[in-house]
């Protein structure tokens, strides 16, 4: 009986051992996860693979027009950032259940263009693309959503 405790607890202790760093490894947020799939669920996303990183998670899936979408996550699970897949361009309009509100309703705001990315940043917001005329245009926002620079060819 002895043996057999002795054993468990050395398998205990060996698993302790080698899981601690791997778990310390992981994302601190246990929403991480979580987080990636509200946001697939929202854009109603189809082939989708996610990419773990260091820094946050990355995930890649095809919108429901066809468009291949990547998106960047910080490590607490909150959406860094939107780029259309291989140097392409994607319906603002498809995206808009995942933008915040104040970019939303920001003066100016592209509703009907075609993005190649739009970043989500802790001071703004920024979204490169095409208008619904064809002209590539590069916008920057600050939190609230007034216009910092646009830019237009």
């Amino acid at each position: 009986m002895k043996t057999g405790l002795a054993a468990t607890l050395t398998a205990a202790a060996i698993w302790v051992a080698f899981a601690l760093p791997v778990l310390a490894d992981r994302d601190p947020s246990p929403d991480g996860d979580a987080a990636l799939r509200v946001v697939a669920e929202r854009l109603s996303l189809r082939d989708i693979e996610v990419h773990p990183g260091a820094e946050g998670a990355g995930l890649t899936g095809r919108l429901p027009g066809g468009e291949w979408l990547d998106l960047v996550f910080h490590r607490d699970g909150s959406l860094e950032g939107l780029e259309a897949g291989a140097h392409r361009l994607a319906p603002v309009s498809e995206v808009t259940s995942v933008l915040p509100g104040p970019l939303l309703r920001a003066e100016r705001f592209p509703a009907d263009a075609m993005f190649e990315r739009i970043g989500l940043g802790v001071d703004g917001y920024a979204i490169a693309g095409r208008d619904h005329n064809g002209r590539r245009f590069e916008v920057d926002y600050d939190r609230d959503g007034r216009v910092r620079r646009w830019r237009s060819e």
